[in-house]
């Protein structure tokens, strides 16, 4: 399938959609690049699957949400911990169908306590934003729980989530991380590509926003 392989290479997601609506192969093998060990096709698969499911909706709402539920499924202990882009296609599902976001948000926020899929799932809570406020107020602990990882990384997910959902029970954990400036850079994905993120330059972006 290296056709799709291209598109997503080349974020021709219009056509991975016309493909996956002509032949079932090209929606099975697209699936699979969510696991793929480039990170980059993985989030442009997460971004082109969003944009199918999109499409779905208008003519099989059920579908859709038998898709979810299998991303859900792969979160939990039962499948063998395989659901680490389920959260993100998940939210980049909802950023097109925000009727969605309940109940599968919180439900994806569930496996939050799992150290594995902390990242993909906080960037999910990003993606959707302040839509997900309630969501991450519900699951409060475990998300405030993700400025204790030893992974820095983590943290400026967590950073970003709390900015974009503007969560200001964080603020009190970012004010002490700023305490100690580490200089660290990670890449985030944001529209297709990864960019370099400073988490001192996040922490000070999230003090303005949530004081």
């Amino acid at each position: 399938m290296k056709i799709i392989l291209e598109l997503l290479k080349n974020r021709n997601y219009e056509e991975i959609v016309f493909l996956c609506n002509k032949e079932r192969r090209f929606w099975s093998f697209l699936k699979s690049r969510l696991y793929d060990p480039d990170m980059l096709i993985r989030y442009r698969a997460v971004e082109a699957v969003g944009l199918y499911m999109k499409d779905l909706w208008n003519k099989d709402e059920e579908k859709v949400r038998v898709f979810i539920r299998t991303l859900l499924w792969s979160l939990n202990d039962e499948s063998g911990g395989i659901g680490w882009s389920s959260a993100p296609t998940i939210a980049q599902i909802i950023s097109h169908i925000p009727s969605l976001k309940d109940p599968y948000l919180s439900m994806a926020m569930n496996a939050l306590d799992e150290d594995l899929l902390k990242k993909p799932i906080l960037w999910a809570i990003a993606k959707v934003g302040k839509k997900a406020l309630e969501d991450v107020k519900f699951h409060k602990e475990n998300f405030l729980k993700a400025f204790e990882s030893k992974d820095k990384e983590t943290i400026g997910y967590a950073v970003i989530a709390s900015t974009e959902t503007e969560f200001r029970d964080s603020l009190a954990y970012i004010v002490k991380l700023k305490n100690n400036p580490t200089n660290f850079t990670f890449p985030y994905f944001v529209d297709g590509f990864f960019r370099k993120e400073n988490l001192d330059s996040l922490l000070d972006e999230a003090i303005k926003k949530l004081k």
